[in-house]
This record gives structure tokens, C-alpha cells and sequence, in this order.
């Protein structure tokens, strides 16, 4: 990662069609990466870190491609959104798309660390790739939201931070990228080590409508998690906000009502 953030921010300062202020800007983070990134360690708690760097347009970005062994597109694809949907924040993520074809998706997150005076948040979207036996990865549009002086949090995008100079900015590059990273190492290690189950309805789930016949995989990839389950014997009951549920005999859909 140190490798390609050298020749990311290289490839950066070689483009003709940055002004002076934006070399300016580059030169100060490439010689704070430089200096500072590389000392860091690739793992934290057991964590592989992934850190910002410049893309071709000067924006601040992190991307990388994560290995998952033995495991085929649409099985990376299906555990991807699996752990997403099992592991969503209403109240601070968005899925923006999902491209069924093209195995991809797109998120919108706010990740917040801490409470009162002390709270920092992030706000960034994450798009992902799949291929066989490859999750690939990029976040971006990154903005963190803190308290550096005075009542009224500060929000900043990533790339106004000057880490190489202000001890604070510092601390939340490391913080976000640490929490960036741990969700990404959650997510693969849940993709690496599940086995879905067999997906055959695919365009109802892209439509968005759970139907006899479908799994329990199948109808959370359609239509979310419930937000309420009830078990009895073999009868599972999914309720969902819409005032619509799901009926499962022995994990297969037996009746759905609207």
C-alpha cells in the first residue's frame, strides 16, 4: 500500500493540468506521506490499514484490491451484500446502487467515533467491484466532522486536512482509515469464510419482490433485513416496515403478503 501510495501521488505530480496551487497542495501531502505514512504500521489491531491518497484529479481517495480465495463472482457478490444488509445503519448508510450484471455496488456512509465534545464523524461513499476471487474497493468524497476549537463542529473535506503540519488533522486521517479498514477486513472475512446459499430468483430480487419458492438469502437480497423475525416449528414469519410479510417453511417462502 505504501508502494502505490508513492506512485499514486507521482503519477499525481507529473500531470500538466494542475495549477500551481494544487502542485503546491500535492507537494505538502507527498512529502508528508513520504516522511510520515511509511513509518506507519500495515496492520493495526490485527487490522490491515489502508490510507488516503491522491488520485489523478487531486482528490483524496482509498482503494485497494482484497483477495477472497476459492470463492466465484457471485458468491463474493452475494456474502458482499449479505454482510451489508445484515450489518446496515439506517440511520447513517444509503445503498445509492446495485448493479446486478456488473457486480457492483455503491454505498453512502457516516461512520461516528466517541461522544459529546469528543464525537468525530465521517461521512464518504464506498463503491465496490467484484470478480472472480477478487473484492476491489474504493472510498471516496471524504469528509470528517470533529471540534478543534469553539462549540460548533467543523466539517472539512479530507483534502483541506493538512496532517503534515496540524497534530489533529493527523489523528483523523489515522482514525478514519483505521475505521474504514476494520469494516473492510469484517466484511471480507465474512465473505471468505460463508457459503451462500443458491441464488435462482434473480430478476425478482432486482426488482425488489420476494416470491414463493425464495430462500431466506434470496428474499434479504430483495427486500432487506425485517425488521422483526418469529419462529415457530417450521415456520419462520419475516415482518418488514411495509406492513409486509414473508412466511418461510423450512427456509423456503410459502406466503408472502402485502
Amino acid at each position: 500500500m505504501k508502494r502505490l501510495l508513492i506512485i499514486a501521488i507521482a503519477s499525481l505530480l507529473c500531470s500538466s493540468s494542475l495549477t500551481a496551487k494544487d502542485n503546491k497542495s500535492t507537494d505538502d501531502l507527498g512529502q508528508w506521506a513520504e516522511s510520515e505514512l511509511a513509518k506507519y504500521p500495515e496492520t493495526v489491531d490485527g487490522v490491515k490499514v489502508y490510507y488516503p491518497a491522491p488520485d489523478e484529479d487531486g482528490k483524496l481517495s482509498v482503494s485497494d484490491l482484497i483477495d477472497i480465495e476459492g470463492k466465484s463472482k457471485t458468491a463474493i457478490f452475494t456474502n458482499a451484500l449479505v454482510y451489508i444488509y445484515d450489518n446496515f445503519d439506517s440511520e447513517n448508510e444509503v445503498i445509492e446502487s446495485i448493479d446486478y450484471e456488473s457486480k457492483r455496488f455503491i454505498i453512502a456512509r457516516k461512520l461516528k467515533q466517541g461522544s459529546g465534545k469528543n464525537t468525530t464523524a465521517y461521512e464518504y461513499i464506498s463503491a465496490f467491484q467484484i470478480a472472480d476471487g477478487i473484492l476491489s474497493f474504493v472510498s471516496y468524497n471524504i469528509r470528517a466532522e470533529y471540534r478543534e476549537k469553539g462549540i460548533l463542529p467543523r466539517k472539512l473535506d479530507i483534502e483541506k486536512l493538512k496532517p503534515q503540519e496540524n497534530t489533529r488533522h493527523r489523528e483523523l486521517v489515522e482514525e478514519f482509515s483505521f475505521l474504514n479498514s476494520k469494516i473492510l477486513k469484517e466484511m471480507s472475512d465474512y465473505i471468505s469464510s460463508t457459503t451462500p446459499e443458491s441464488i435462482t430468483h434473480w430478476d425478482d430480487i432486482k426488482e425488489g419482490n420476494a416470491v414463493k419458492g425464495m430462500n431466506k438469502t434470496e428474499v434479504k437480497l430483495a427486500l432487506g433485513c425485517p425488521y422483526s423475525e418469529r419462529v415457530s416449528g417450521k415456520r419462520t414469519k419475516w415482518m418488514y416496515d411495509n406492513n409486509s410479510v414473508v412466511i418461510f417453511t423450512d427456509g423456503i417462502v410459502t406466503a408472502v403478503m402485502y
